[in-house]
């Protein structure tokens, strides 16, 4: 549509275009209206028909079977071209394949806006043709994922995310080289000589959006969903790309989904069987989490050292259960590289949500049901009940859940604020730890319980909003030793609530940058992370993050002791890696992750979605090991 909605063919998250790269035709239908009846209004300007609204719509009630009927006629009409012009749509759809499969097999290159930018700035006019097409501009012939990664088990989640739209994998049988590279047995191949090569690059290369300004100094237009999205690099996947035909020991694979690649636990050195006490799990597997919580499930003894492992301690019965383990979530456990540090006990996580169902709350429970993580979905009522330390380790609020500090009375402070506290001796002792909470709030607590006629009682304690008085307790339960994890809004909405010493890193005199200055729709940015910092242990140095005009922080000259730590921050004027970022240059210093102690607990705040959709499987670990921070 033109102008009757602000859609755009740019990303991939709908179904129209993810089949436009398998060489199908899709179209996007939305209809007005819901199971409930509504009106629509008289709106003057949609009244004169045009080329996207050829038959405006009178006001007039509206009924969902409307809407149905909408749907159906669309669909029947497509049916209809289909049955009429159904051979000349299949052989289009074989030239398509045949075009991508060809293009696979020779040099190409991928029309870049901003590439092509650079190389006309920077080429002489006589050479600019040339310098387009420069030998390592090329596209890919091929990607390898080799075995020998930290982490193959999500490395292999990927593949199945590629095997599940149609795309061909083969596996390494044996070791080989390419390019003067050695990969061993078991390594993923992926080549761009396929019918849905679109598809292909679409999951490893990285977009690059226009710059879709109207004028120069005009606020950006925004697209309409994510501007980059490439799921190797949220996934963090280790991968090389290969410019060069090749060839090798590959087999095609043709499961559906590929089994997770098993692991191990080292018994053996050379020819012997050598039953250790302990042994350990790195957190670099991400499935290193799920054993951790699947074993203190089972009542066993679970230890994490000072850099971040897991370490069990072998008891009768643990080594059926850890070999079960490795088999089924494929992580490998070795001998401890240290003595034993911290035992663990089974978490307690709660998981705010709001009746009807948060999205994002939605996407977190998914991800922690999936990791085998406990916790427990809370809501207003649950948290304004208080003693929340005698039921959580840690409370997770996604984007959107924690209320903005409202404006301050006169002469006060703003309700709920107080002076951040730097954490003294004894955190997560036991005291608060002994006994239960009920759940929910009294009757009728802010829209619960019997004062929302209409509402099945078993919702009625999921009603009410946050307010100053939920922060309260909040307080009280990070002061008693919780960790309360927040991200995006919520985040920033809980440092003002404590009173941390951060601010807004993008503003200026007050004010936040104008989009004509700054603009970030959802891309991939690189970001430094502190490794040695317990909330990332098991990541990278450099991590690609899922970001979206996220929340960015300066860090106050009191902030080290007043017990607040950067965790992740960017240290590049260019951490675009994929997507739209203009004025990247603006976050360089700006800090996306931080660590506040507060009383005998703390506050872990990351300023994008690190959970986004499911998909930044590289920052899951800034969640799992906050759920785990002592």
């Amino acid at each position: 549509m033109r102008s009757g909605g602000p859609y755009d063919g740019w990303w991939n998250g709908g179904i129209r275009n993810t089949a436009a790269f398998h060489n199908t035709i899709a179209i996007l239908t939305e209809m007005i209206g819901s199971p409930t009846p509504t009106s629509v209004p008289l709106v003057m300007s949609r009244q004169l028909p045009s080329s996207d609204l050829t038959y405006p719509v009178p006001p007039q009630p509206w009924h969902f079977r409307q809407s149905i009927e909408y749907s159906v006629s669309c669909n029947l009409a497509v049916l209809d071209l289909a049955a009429r012009q159904g051979e000349t749509l299949l052989y289009n759809r074989y030239v398509m394949g045949r075009d991508a499969i060809e293009a696979g097999r020779r040099d190409s290159w991928t029309a870049s806006p901003h590439r092509y930018a650079a190389t006309a700035a920077a080429a002489d006019p006589d050479e600019l043709w040339d310098a387009l097409r420069a030998p390592d501009a090329r596209d890919p012939r091929g990607y390898v994922l080799p075995s020998n990664q930290p982490d193959f088990v999500t490395a292999t989640r990927f593949v199945n995310a590629l095997r599940e739209t149609g795309i061909r994998v083969h596996r390494a049988t044996a070791p080989f080289d390419v390019s003067g590279r050695s990969y061993p047995a078991g390594s993923y191949v992926v080549k761009t000589d396929q019918a849905f090569r679109p598809h292909v690059l679409d999951m490893f290369e990285p977009q690059d959006h226009p710059d879709n300004i109207p004028y120069e100094g005009a606020t950006p237009l925004r697209p309409y969903d994510h501007a980059g999205w490439t799921l190797a690099f949220q996934m963090g996947v280790v991968f090389d790309r290969l410019l060069d035909g090749f060839d090798g020991p590959f087999e095609e694979l043709t499961d559906w989904n590929v089994p997770l690649p098993a692991g191990e636990v080292a018994w053996r050195i050379g020819a012997d069987r050598l039953e250790a006490p302990a042994y350990a799990v790195h957190p670099r597997q991400l499935d290193a989490f799920a054993a951790a919580n699947r074993l203190l499930a089972a009542g066993e003894d679970v230890y994490r050292t000072p850099e971040g492992e897991f370490v069990v301690n072998v008891r009768p019965g643990t080594q059926a259960l850890m070999e079960a383990v490795a088999r089924e979530r494929g992580v490998t456990f070795s001998r401890p590289i240290s003595a034993a540090g911290e035992r663990l006990a089974p978490v307690r996580v709660g998981l705010w949500d709001r009746y009807g169902g948060s999205i994002d709350a939605g996407w977190a429970r998914w991800i922690l049901e999936q990791f085998e993580f406990p916790f427990e979905r809370v809501f207003a009522p649950d948290l304004d009940a208080g003693r929340l330390y005698s039921r959580f380790d840690a409370i997770v609020f996604v984007d959107g859940a924690l209320p903005a500090v409202p404006p301050p009375a006169a002469g006060g402070a703003p309700p709920g604020a107080g002076p951040g506290r730097v954490a003294g001796p004894g955190r997560r002792g036991a005291a608060g730890r002994a006994g239960g909470a009920g759940r929910g709030g009294a009757p009728g607590a802010r829209g619960g319980g019997a004062g929302a006629p209409g509402i099945p009682a078993e919702y009625q304690g999921q009603l009410g909003s946050l307010t100053a008085a939920t922060m309260s307790q909040l307080r009280e339960f990070v002061e008693s030793g919780g960790t309360l994890i927040a991200i995006g809004s919520s985040a920033t909405n809980a440092a003002a609530y404590f009173a941390l010493p951060m601010s807004n890193y993008l503003e200026r005199a007050g004010e936040r940058l104008p989009a004509s200055e700054h603009y970030v729709p959802g891309s991939i940015l690189r970001a430094h992370v502190d490794t040695t910092h317990p909330v990332a242990y098991g990541m990278r140095t450099a991590t690609d993050m899922f970001f979206d005009n996220a929340e960015v922080w300066r860090l106050g000259a009191d902030a080290r002791e007043r017990g607040v730590r950067a965790i992740a921050w960017f240290d590049s004027a260019a951490p675009l890696r994929s997507g739209w970022a203009w004025g990247q240059h603006h976050l360089e210093g700006g800090v996306i992750a931080v660590e506040a102690e507060v009383g005998r607990g703390r506050l872990l705040l990351f300023g994008t979605d690190i959970l986004k959709r499911a998909q930044p499987h590289a920052t899951f670990k800034f969640l799992f090991n906050g759920i785990y921070r002592r």
